[in-house]
């Protein structure tokens, strides 16, 4: 399967962006590969706010956060977040709000895959999840 468009879930782009964070080698060669042009990432606005403040909580300076973040918006597409997703998301049985937030926008616009590490989040998506070093592998990195 050839991949074209992968979802990033929170806890990959702070892989990709934080040093230190489990699998960042990984999660950021595939964050070079969206901002090569390679494949598209998508996320939501408030993965961007979530990053902000959980970075912050990691020690990551205001510059360096507000960088990481206009990095993201530079490489990714932000996807719109109306009514009915979060709808959607409230209804999924996903194990957080968030995590049904995310996988109802990877369904809604086609992704190929959601980026993520989270074990019990996204198991009845039909948009398959990955790891960073799965994606990696799938990507040919």
């Amino acid at each position: 399967m050839s991949v074209n468009s992968i979802f990033l879930d929170t806890n990959f782009l702070l892989d990709a962006l934080v040093e230190g964070r489990p699998q960042s080698a990984e999660a950021f060669d595939v964050f070079c590969a969206i901002a090569d042009g390679k494949v598209a990432g998508f996320v939501m606005p408030s993965q961007l706010v979530d990053f902000y403040h959980i970075a912050r909580k990691g020690g990551m300076s205001d510059e360096k956060r507000r960088e990481s973040v206009g990095l993201i918006l530079d490489c990714c597409s932000v996807c719109a977040v109306d009514q009915s997703l979060l709808r959607s998301a409230l209804r999924s049985d996903e194990p957080d709000f968030e995590d049904g937030l995310i996988r109802q926008a990877a369904e809604e616009f086609g992704a190929d895959y959601i980026a993520t590490r989270d074990e019990k989040g996204f198991i009845g998506s039909t948009v398959p999840k990955a790891e960073p070093r799965e994606l990696v592998q799938h990507l040919g990195l």
